[in-house]
Order: structure tokens, then sequence, then C-alpha cells
């Protein structure tokens, strides 16, 4: 309480103080001599003014090295016309072909000469040229390293599998990491790759991926140097305080666990310093200290093959023209003491190779003042280009087109998230620039947009680079609203079959008025005319227009195709989707090949039932029916392998973990085929497809049983109707029998099992698609089905004689195969639509299927259905669609 007074008592004496003491100033101000007063009041002027008008400044220029002729120069340089060019295109043209801000840019010129600088410098040794993936994962900027012979360097499951896609050669790439997870190790195992082992628990994991793989692990050794590369701390690696590699004291405990294991090969050793690394000397200082190892290390009997020494090779972010050590002054530092020991030099390259290629160009918002700073408000920020922000990292901001009048001042260059901390640079001398005015971050090709992300919703922006000097190729598109909806579990099926708005009809309607600046040359590439470097006369430019209208006018014309196969290659659409995305466009192409396959999986699987069905009804042999459909499917697959048709095949050999995952679905998957084929063959098709609505409460109890997982109330409710249903229409179906409706019934309970086991088992496979996963499910299923022909049904043989004599070979024979081929194609495009959509739309696919097989059925066959077969019938149907709604709203299970 008394301190609570004295507070108050506090707060009220301070204003009456404070006013107290201005008046006491007041009144000794006024008993100052006059002489004294006005001299106060002149320099308070004095300061107002100073203050007023500010010192002027000029805005400095890059080094000579940077500035080249207009369209002359190779990467992003800045023309002696005041314009910003990438190769022979200026960039404010390439801002107006673009469709949309910001974005990335990349000299493809540029890369190549990166690259060829240190191919250059290695000649005469022995060496991989290592990218470092984890610098900038463009798959286009990867696979056009591929093309030039680099190797690939990655640090997770995810970047191996993009640079084994990529083509990369196993056998050249390296796998580093301080938490390498086992089933990427057993990934790169599996496939030759480099490991390198950072620690006591990453040598027990490869140890368990070689075991797991029955392969022999490439290992090499990460040993932490403990030198100082003068750099930012975020960006060493190599200080005895980093999180990565094996202190020197603890290195025997490593080579004697590799040595007592045969699954183990030490092949090399490994060390990294760092980034940003501008004194060559510190890796030779690195290096003399890893040839020591190899030597006490081959002294124990290991063949080491290989030294990495890692990358870092600093660049000149500054744009001051500092000379900088090149990819040659780094070799030839480490040059001898490699050649000494007959080693294979691996460096790591990654901000070297690909920083100075690219640019991040960005659209002015606006300029704003707050009274002490000054800002450029522009549309990029922290989310697609966080360096600045991270590591408080400088990099060069120029204005896109010059503004010889415009005042130039110290800004703030910022961006639209709500952090203080978002802004691509402080305190930089610039023009004045307008609103629309573009803005480029430049040597922005590494560690920029692959450390983007999607904070305040700011979706990663699309890559462009340039080609040939003047052609313009988008290489990756722009993440939109829509992927992150589809990413976030918004279904394709309910966007497809929303009628389009009145904003999405303008959009299109626009998108097809673009301007001729948008039109794109063949192949996706997009060649800007070279810019004339003479002033024009008036009637020059009338005659210039009129050219530009009549080519604008034929460029509108092609736009919609040239769009879309640019933007189909950008957005790495497959061969179907390319060649639909020339019709429909590229965003569209993957909903319609998705709608094709559902279409085509709903044909076949009709025709497969109707003709199978007429089989049964003279060839009443389901086991051997069954055996046929397989063995058709898996003549089919093993041709198309020979073929070289893979990737409709096979894809890949597997693995033998990967044999055990895919065993047990595919024993299920060929047992229900089996007792599908024995309802179809007893009962009538409608009748067989009304029971198969029981599967979702199979899955339901297997879900509990298997995996642990509890099912909510409404999912259980749901399934009511579909039992209900399914009784009412069993009892009352004409061809109702016990035989047929048991084997329906068994058909659900192992297909059940299929998927809730492919649930458990089935993320072991990481690399390989529905088509190959189908193909050894056929090909496992051949003998399955097999052994029942001999067990139940021996007298098949002579049943076959009696139809060949009957119906001709031919024609027999011919129904088997086409029945068969319906078959491993109908379950094809149903594997295939499964990857494509969420198991819960698939579920609604099946739904509809199954109500365009009950009455294609009815209406071939002339099936008689009662009343009550029919009500038993929707009501089934209606639950499952009940089912499927509540599954959609069903929590996801919780983490252990």
């Amino acid at each position: 309480m008394q301190q609570q007074a004295c507070t108050r008592t506090v707060a009220v004496a301070a204003p009456v103080q404070a006013r107290r003491t201005a008046r006491q100033q007041q009144v000794a101000r006024l008993a100052q001599p006059a002489a004294a007063r006005q001299q106060q009041r002149r320099g308070a002027a004095l300061r107002v003014a100073a203050v007023a008008a500010p010192e002027k400044l000029e805005k400095p220029s890059m080094s000579s090295q940077y500035i080249q002729a207009p369209g002359s120069g190779v990467g992003i340089y800045q023309g002696t016309d005041g314009y910003m060019y990438c190769d022979g295109l200026r960039i404010d043209d390439i801002r107006a072909a673009a469709d949309s801000s910001p974005f990335y840019l990349y000299s493809k010129e540029r890369i190549r000469q990166n690259y060829k600088a240190y191919q250059e410098a290695l000649q005469g040794l022995d060496s991989i040229i290592g990218y470092a993936v984890k610098a900038n994962n463009n798959f286009r900027i990867m696979q056009f390293l591929r093309e030039l012979g680099s190797g690939a360097v990655l640090v997770s499951g995810n970047e191996l599998r993009m640079a084994l896609k990529a083509g990369f050669d196993p056998t050249r790439t390296i796998f580093n990491g301080n938490g390498k997870l086992p089933k990427e190790l057993e990934l790169a195992v599996a496939n030759g790759v480099l490991v390198n082992c950072d620690s006591e628990f990453d040598l027990a994991n490869i140890q368990a991926a070689a075991r797991n793989t029955g392969k022999r692990a490439r290992v090499l050794i990460r040993i932490n140097p403990d030198v100082d590369p003068q750099v930012h701390p975020y960006v060493s690696t190599g200080l005895a305080g980093s999180k990565f590699g094996i202190r020197n004291t603890h290195l025997q405990w490593f080579l004697d666990q590799i040595k007592a294991d045969p699954n183990l090969e030490l092949v090399g050793a490994h060390c990294h310093l760092g980034s940003t690394i501008t004194k060559v000397n510190i890796f030779r200082d690195a290096t003399l200290l890893m040839v020591d190892f190899i030597k006490q290390i081959r002294a124990q009997g290991f063949d080491l093959k290989f030294l990495n020494i890692g990358g870092g090779l600093g660049i000149d972010y500054q744009k001051k023209g500092d000379i900088l050590p090149s990819p040659k002054d780094l070799i030839d530092t480490v040059r001898d003491l490699v050649s000494s020991l007959g080693l294979t030099l691996i460096i790591e390259p990654g901000r070297s190779m690909v920083a100075t290629s690219s640019c991040f160009v960005n659209t002015v918002t606006g300029v704003k003042t707050n009274g002490n700073k000054n800002f450029i408000v522009v549309d990029g920020s922290m989310a697609e280009l966080i360096r600045p922000s991270l590591y408080d990292a400088y990099q060069h901001i120029e204005l896109t087109a010059p503004h010889p009048s415009a005042e130039v001042q110290k800004f703030d260059v910022v961006g639209p998230v709500c952090e203080s901390a978002d802004f691509l640079g402080k305190d930089r001398v610039l023009p004045t620039p307008n609103s629309g005015d573009g803005l480029i971050v430049m040597d922005a090709g590494a560690y920029c947009m692959s450390m983007a992300s999607n904070y305040n919703m700011k979706l990663a922006p699309a890559e462009w680079w340039v080609e040939d000097g003047q052609k313009l190729t988008k290489i990756r598109r722009g993440v939109t609203l829509e992927d992150h909806f589809r990413n976030a579990g918004w279904e394709l099926a309910a966007k497809l079959v929303q009628r389009p708005s009145t904003m999405q009809c303008v959009a299109a309607t626009s998108a097809l008025r673009a301007p001729v600046a948008r039109a794109a040359a063949p192949r996706g590439g997009l060649r800007l005319p070279a810019r004339p470097q003479v002033a024009l006369r008036s009637s020059q430019l009338a005659g210039l227009r009129l050219e530009q209208q009549v080519a604008a006018a034929k460029a509108q014309r092609r736009a919609a195709v040239v769009v879309a196969a640019a933007e189909g290659e950008a957005q790495q659409l497959d061969p179907l989707e390319s060649a639909v995305s020339k019709v429909v466009g590229a965003k569209s192409a993957p909903a319609v090949v998705t709608l094709s396959f559902i279409a085509f999986w709903y044909a076949l699987n009709i025709a497969f039932n109707l003709q199978n069905k007429v089989i049964f009804n003279y060839f009443p042999y389901p086991w051997f029916v069954s055996t046929v459909h397989v063995v058709v499917g898996a003549l089919y697959c093993i041709v198309a392998y020979i073929l070289g048709a893979k990737k409709a095949s096979f894809e890949r050999p597997i693995t033998k973990d990967e044999l055990t995952a895919i065993a047990g679905p595919a024993t299920m998957h060929a047992i229900g085929h089996v007792a599908a084929n024995l309802s179809f063959a007893a009962v009538a098709i409608s009748l067989t497809h009304t029971v198969k609505t029981l599967e979702p409460a199979f899955n339901v109890v297997l879900s509990q049983l298997i995996l642990g997982q509890p099912t909510p109330l409404p999912v259980i409710l749901s399934l009511v109707p579909i039992m209900l249903g399914v009784a009412a229409a069993s009892a009352a179906e004409l061809s109702f029998n016990w035989m047929g409706f048991l084997t329906a019934m068994a058909s659900n309970l192992t297909f059940g099992f299929r998927a809730v086991w492919s649930k458990k088992a089935m993320n072991t496979i990481k690399n390989l698609g529905s088509t190959g996963i189908y193909a050894y499910t056929t090909l496992i299923s051949v003998p399955i089905c097999a052994w029942g022909i001999f067990v139940y049904e021996k007298g098949v043989w002579e049943a076959i004689k009696q139809q060949v004599a009957e119906k001709g070979a031919t024609q027999f024979y011919g129904a088997l195969l086409s029945v068969g081929l319906l078959y491993h194609l109908y379950n094809q495009f149903a594997f295939n639509t499964l990857a494509r959509v969420s198991p819960v739309s698939h579920g609604v696919c099946n739904v509809v299927k199954r109500v365009a097989i009950i009455a294609t059925s009815v209406l071939f066959f002339g099936n008689k259905l009662t009343t009550q077969t029919q009500i038993g019938t929707a009501v089934a149907l209606i639950g499952t669609w009940l089912y499927t709604e509540a599954s959609k709203k069903k929590p996801a299970p919780k983490a252990a």
C-alpha cells in the first residue's frame, strides 16, 4: 500500500515539477540581454537550414568490369546506356514479358562459364566437381550442370531423389549431412552414392543401410579440421564448435568400426570449412591437415582414393571490383598435395557456381519516409530472399533503368512482409524511383530461391533464364494459391466441378489478349528483338509502331499455344501432360490428364466386368481365368520393359526390402482378385458390386486392429446404411447364393487388408512410381493365383479342349487374352489415378464406378432387380458416399 501511494505521488508530482522548470527557464531567457537572445535565434536558424538542405548525394557506380556495351555481356550487368541486362536482353523488356513479379532471372551462359572455370582449373588432376544442390535446387539448372559433366553434392533424401531423376551419375554423387535419415541412407547405399560419415549414430545408420540393401557402402569420413575460415559464424562449418564432422581425437574408433564391418568400404576423407571464403591459403592449411590424416589412415591398410575439400569460394557481392581468388587459384593451392598421394580430388562448389548467374527482379510499389529514413518498398521480400535478413548479408541493388533527373537519396529497400527485419538492403544510395519501376538484387543465384519461404503467404516466385543470349525461358513456374490449397488437402475434383467465376473468365480472356512481349518462340523460348542503339525519327517510329501492331496481332493468335508450351516446360510436366497442355494450357493439363485416367479406368472396368461375366457364363473356372488376367498383365510389363518402355512397366529393379514391402499387399491383391472372380462366376455382377460396397467397413475395422487408428463416431455411423442396404439388396436378389455372397465378402476382407497393409508397409518405397508398384504386384500375383488351378480346377484342361472345339481357338483364347489385357489396363489406370488424387477422392471415384457397373450390367444382361434390391443398392451407395464425406473430416492421427 505504501509503495502504491508513493508511486501515485511521484506520478502526480512529475507534471507539476515539469511545468515549474519550464516557467523558470522562460524567466531566465527573458532576463538575458537582447543581444544574447538574438545570437541564440541566429544559431537555431542555421541548424534548421542545415537539416533542410542535406548534403547532395551521388550514386556510387559499380566496378567497370560489371559495365558492358548493351547486349554484349554475359550474366547480369549494367549497359553503358544505364539499363540493366541479362546476357543480350534488357531486364525491363524481360519484366514486360514475364507474367508475374517478383521473379528470379538467370544467365545460362554464366553458369556454363562458371563451370568451365572449375573444369579448366582441374586439368591434369583426377577430380569430381560436385555441385552443391543446396545452393540452388532448380531442376533445369541441375540437369544443365549434369550435362556439362558435374557430379552432385546432396544433404537430404529429396535432393538425392532429384539428383537421380536429373540423371547424375550416383558414383560421382556425394551425400553429406549430420542428420541423414535411415531410409535416405538406404537409397544412397543402394545406388552406390559416396556417403560422408559424420558421427557415431551416422555410422550405425550407414551400417544398417548396407545390411538392409545387401550392398557395400562407399564411405568417406568427415573430419573437423578446426580451421577458421574467417567468415560469418552461420556459414562456418570447420571450427571445433561446429555441429559437423568428427574430431581427430576420436578418429581411431571410427577406423576400427569400419575395418570390422565387411559391409563398409572406407574410400576417402572429407572436410568442409564454410562459405564465402576469400583466402585460398585457408584451403591449403586444411588440406595439409587432411593429407596427414590420410597418410595415417592408409598406414592401417585402408585404400583411400578420394580427398574431398568441400567448397566455399566467395564472390564479389559488393561489386567494387575486389580481386578475389578464382577456381584456378584455389586448385593451384592444393594441387601438389593431392598429386603427391595420387588422390581423386572432390570439390563442392555451390555459391561460386551459380550465384553470379542470377538476379532477383522486383517491381517498386512506392517510396516513403518516416522522417528519419527513406524507404523503397518493392513486391519482393525476405520470404523470397532471406540472406540480408538472416546474415545481414550485402547484395548489390540497382534500378533496372537510368533515372538521370531523379533525386539521389539514401534508402532502405524493404518488402511488404510484416517484419521489421524484412529488408533487401539498407542505406543504399539510389535515384528516387517511381511506382512500377524495376529493381534488382544481384548475385541471387545461390542460397536465395532455395531458402525461400511462404511467410505471410508470399508464395515462391517463378524462375526464368536467358539461353543463347536472346531466348527467355521459364524454368520453374511460380507457386499459386491453388497449389497451396492442393498441398493443404483441398480436393482437385472439388475444384474441377466448380463453375468458373467471372473473375476467372476475365483472367482467362486477359491472358489470351496478352501483349506481344509475352509471345514466346517455339519450345517455350521468348526471343526479344535487339533494341536499336541510335535515336529514331518520327517517321521511323510510326513505321516501327505499325510493325509492332501487326506482330502483336499475329502473336495473339499464337499466344495460347506458345505460352502453354513454355509453362508446360516450366512445370516439368510429363510427356502426356505436355502434349495436352498445348490444347488446354499448362495449368489445366494435370487435371485433364487425371480426369482422362478416371474415364479410361471406368470404361475399361465396365468392359472388363461385362466381358468377364460373358466368359464365366460358358467357362466357369475363376481360378484359371484369374491366373490368365495376371499372366497377361505380367507379360505386358515384361515386353514393355524389354522394349525400353520402363516407365510403363517395372521402372527399375527393386531391393529386397522393397520386394518384402510389395509382397504383402500383392498377396492380398491376388487373393482378393480370385475371390471377386469366384463371386462374379456365381451371381450377378450387380450383386457382387453391391456387396463390395461394404469394403469401407472392413477398412475401418482393420485400421483399428492393425494400425491402431481409432475411427470417429460419424464415420462408424455412416457404415450403418451401407450394411443395411447390402443386407436388403442381397436378401431380395434373385441370383443370390451363399457362394457368391461369401466370396464377395472375402474379396472385401482381402482388399481391406491390401489397403491397410499398404499404408503400413509401402513407405519403404520412395522412388518407384504407381506403374512400377502395380507391375511388381501383378508379377507376384501370378504364382498365388496359379496354385488354385491345380487344387480346385483339375478339370479345366478338358473344358478348354471342349471350348476350343466349339468356338475355335482364336475366339476362345482371344476372349481370354482380351479380358486379361482389360483387367491389367483398368487396374493400371486405377493405380495411376490413385497416384494423382487423395485416397478419399479415389473412394468417391469407386462409388461412382460401382453405380456405372451395376447400371450397365443390368442393361447388358437384362437382369431383373426387385424393388427391394433397387432400394437396398441405392441405400448402400448413399452410405458409401456418407462414409467418404465423414472420412474427409476425420482428424489426422496424432504423432507418437
